[in-house]
């Protein structure tokens, strides 16, 4: 057998090229497609904890969905007993509503002067021209009960001017939909 002093040396390089092989292999074949998996597993997971939160987000308000659901079923029923009413009563449950509201928020109405009925494609319109006298508070009020209302009215155009007293003197144009 022949003796080569650099012989231990070449083993040496070979163990090393077939370590750096071997632990290639593994990447390749084992650790990549692992962490690729764990990558896919975190998206997943972030997209289901975004979902989680959007779901939690709702049940919390459970409550407010419910009391919006509950005035909207106020609203339809309202409108499937107006379908059953004339246009005079309707005109009448509306003077009413603003009667009511004036009164509620301290608001003097001078006058309500209703408008023929405008028909339109698939609904109904009518317009009523209301000329008041009010605090600014009172008009506030006012106008938010109106463009609140179940009745679907909704105020489309507000002149104001100040009186001699302090009082502001508004005429605004409200109108009304019903289908």
């Amino acid at each position: 057998m022949i003796k080569n002093k650099h012989f231990p040396q070449l083993l040496k390089k070979y163990r090393m090229l077939i370590g750096v092989v071997c632990f290639i292999l593994c990447y390749r074949v084992i650790l990549s497609p692992l962490i690729i998996r764990w990558q896919e597993l975190n998206d997943k997971i972030l997209v289901l904890e975004r979902k989680f939160k959007k779901v939690t987000s709702f049940l919390s308000e459970e409550k407010e969905i419910n009391a919006f659901y509950h005035d909207l079923s106020k609203v339809i029923s309202i409108q499937s007993l107006e379908s059953d009413i004339t246009e005079q009563e309707r005109q009448t449950q509306t003077f009413r509503f603003l009667n009511e509201s004036a009164k509620k928020t301290g608001v003097y109405l001078k006058s309500i002067t209703p408008h023929k009925l405008k028909i339109q494609q698939e609904y109904k319109m009518f317009r009523i021209d209301v000329n008041l006298e009010s605090d600014l508070a009172g008009l506030v009020r006012f106008i938010y009960y109106i463009e609140n209302s179940p009745q679907l009215l909704k105020v489309k155009d507000a002149r104001v001017s100040s009186s001699k007293d302090g009082m502001l003197l508004v005429r605004l144009q409200i109108e009304k939909v019903v289908f």
